[in-house]
């Protein structure tokens, strides 16, 4: 018999594909996720701590169904409660295996979370309002990508001891990029084309580029601002039933020990004993917005993208 690692008292629940789980209720679940850092949570529901070896909070899926949070699913196939759900679902026949995307619910915690970073960290000019969000959609990368990046953030835990701050010090910054389909505005299938920048980032994460065209040199950049992700999109302009949208990326970003730079330099890499370059804005230098800099692929990952109604003017450039 196998007792529950939280109450130490009952026999462990069955999971939806008959294997048992390691706690014997939700709620044992529950009070365990409170304990835990949030890096160690379901990577789809996030409310129930990880399985053993897994990176859900079933040894194969998630326990939850992943439109209406019900408890339990259809069988060991699906990730639905029941066939409603499911076609409810654009692209549900496309989720059984990552890479994908999942249209997000907008009274999910994910959702609004993802909202309130966006809006908050736009810096109007001129008066403008904040684009309209149209939909946000949760990335789901292959066990490969994840994995590596997980690898990654806890090397640099190793070496940076970030007490107080999430493993591997990572934060959620924006990215702008290019792209060639619809997917995000029209539905969820990913294209095959190598010039869509947006897909082949969900598909294979982000590539260091093999020439340097960026201020700090030849690394991959984010940037705190949803304003200034904006700007570097506009290869993602498409029109769709008479109006134009765009799309930008939020991604987890391993930035370790950063080292601040306040002016514009050409880096291979961060200076010894430093994973990230972060280009600090100052009133005297040129950098008017945050930059984050990473020199290794594993640092980041794609985690959301968001949809969005183009504004009614170019922002200036910063």
């Amino acid at each position: 018999m196998l007792t529950c690692l939280y109450c130490g008292v009952n026999e462990s629940d069955k999971g939806p594909h008959g294997d048992y789980g390691e706690y014997c209720s939700d709620f044992c679940r529950s009070e365990t996720s409170k304990a835990k850092n949030k890096d160690t949570l379901c990577i789809q529901c996030k409310a129930f701590p990880r399985v053993n070896q897994s990176f859900f909070c079933g040894k194969k899926w998630c326990r939850n169904c992943m439109n209406c949070n019900k408890k339990s699913i259809m069988n060991s196939d699906t990730l639905w409660c029941g066939n409603m759900c499911r076609d409810s679902i654009l692209n549900w026949e496309n989720l059984i295996q990552p890479p994908r995307i999942i249209k997000l619910e907008a009274y999910s915690s994910p959702y609004k979370s993802v909202l309130k970073q966006w809006k908050e960290s736009w810096k109007s000019y001129d008066g403008e309002e904040i684009p309209k969000v149209k939909a946000i959609w949760e990335i789901i990368v292959s066990w490969k990508i994840l994995r590596r990046s997980e690898a990654y953030r806890d090397e640099i835990e190793r070496t940076g001891h970030f007490k107080a701050l999430i493993r591997g010090n990572e934060l959620r910054r924006f990215h702008g990029s290019s792209q060639t389909c619809l997917i995000g505005i029209v539905d969820g299938n990913l294209c095959n084309s190598p010039s869509c920048s947006t897909c082949q980032i969900i598909k294979h994460s982000y590539r260091l580029p093999s020439s340097s065209h960026g201020a700090f040199g030849c690394g991959i950049y984010f940037t705190a601002n949803s304003s200034k992700a904006n700007w570097h999109n506009r290869g993602s302009r498409h029109l769709y039933n008479g109006t134009w949208f765009r799309t930008v990326l939020l991604n987890r970003v391993a930035v370790g020990r950063w080292w601040n730079q306040l002016e514009f330099k050409r880096f291979v890499a961060p200076p010894p004993g430093y994973h990230s370059i972060i280009g600090k804005p100052s009133d005297e230098g040129k950098i008017k917005l945050d930059e984050l800099v990473v020199y290794t692929e594993a640092a980041c990952i794609p985690c959301y993208l968001i949809v969005y109604k183009e504004l009614g003017k170019e922002i200036p450039r910063l």
